[in-house]
């Protein structure tokens, strides 16, 4: 997995401005995702590796298709957070190796010790990101709801469930959640982050008059008025300062997870902000789990 991250970052530092840059930016992926797929399965980091395997695939097919460079640059990004993610994992769930040096009989086997674990992350502004205490702190048009494995829903007290947001597609208007946080510690950057699966079902409206704006694709513009995207899903967050509001979107695959997240730099002084998870119109259900802000 160390080889596939070494080739993501070398993929993330390149500026994809020119066929031959574009082209051995294809062939570091190309190479990383076949070594992520020949990583064994391993439950202590298969939920970071599923997601790194699946952004890499991402970034290669809007490299195929022309995209513009800073959306694969992002899309990259998240691909080594979440491999990045899968190698601390795997440290970390090994307590000790033992050595390779051969030990004469009656004698300990000497062990080495593990490597220490990574600083714990800076905790999220958002609270009861776990929903552990139901739908406190959240607001909107969604409810909490128990995720299984393969996608349905099932009770609380069933095994192997995940909590999470449920947010149910409405023909007649956008719809959305949202949490307000207070920054007092004034932080120049805020990190937004979110896990969203899409239902089976999900299906976006096709009218174009249901949106208010002519945005598509993964990106990250900045607006100054609330408006509807033309995408799956999108992260509104604000205010940022002079720039007004940032809408990070991100278009979904049905029946399986993806990962959304951007960073912002914050203009100092503004101490009260709200983040807002959206769907447009259209059918079929959005999950969202592991909301955070961070500076």
């Amino acid at each position: 997995m160390d080889m596939a991250l070494g080739l993501l970052v070398q993929a993330e530092t390149m500026n994809a401005s020119d066929d031959v840059a574009g082209a051995k930016q294809t062939a570091l992926l190309t190479e990383a995702l076949k070594f992520l797929r020949e990583e064994p399965a391993n439950k202590a980091y298969q939920g970071h590796l599923s997601l790194g395997i699946q952004q890499t695939a991402t970034a290669l097919d809007d490299l195929g298709t022309n995209k513009p460079s800073s959306e694969v640059h992002k899309v990259i990004g998240l691909a080594v957070a979440q491999v990045q993610a899968a190698v601390t994992a795997l440290q970390s769930d090994v307590s000790l190796t033992k050595s390779s040096i051969d030990v004469p009989a009656g004698l300990p086997t000497p062990t080495r010790a593990p490597k220490p674990p990574p600083p714990p992350p800076k905790p999220s502004y958002l609270k009861n990101s776990d929903l552990s205490e139901g739908w406190v702190g959240w607001h909107g048009d969604g409810e909490v709801a128990f995720l299984k494995a393969d996608g349905t829903e099932g009770a609380e007290d069933d095994k192997d469930v995940t909590r999470v947001i449920k947010i149910v597609l409405s023909r007649g208007q956008s719809r959305e959640v949202y949490q307000e946080y207070d920054t007092l510690d004034n932080p120049p950057r805020l990190n937004f982050y979110v896990d969203v699966f899409a239902s089976s079902d999900f299906k976006r409206s096709t009218f174009k008059s249901d949106y208010t704006i002519d945005w598509e694709g993964n990106a990250s513009p900045f607006w100054w008025y609330i408006v509807i995207p033309n995408v799956d899903f999108w992260i509104r967050v604000g205010p940022t300062g002079a720039t007004g509001y940032k809408f990070i979107m991100h278009n979904l695959k049905p029946g399986a997870w993806t990962a959304v997240g951007d960073h912002s730099d914050l203009i100092s002084g503004i101490k009260n902000r709200v983040i807002n998870f959206c769907v447009p119109l259209g059918e079929g259900t959005v999950y969202l789990k592991n909301p955070s802000v961070r500076p």
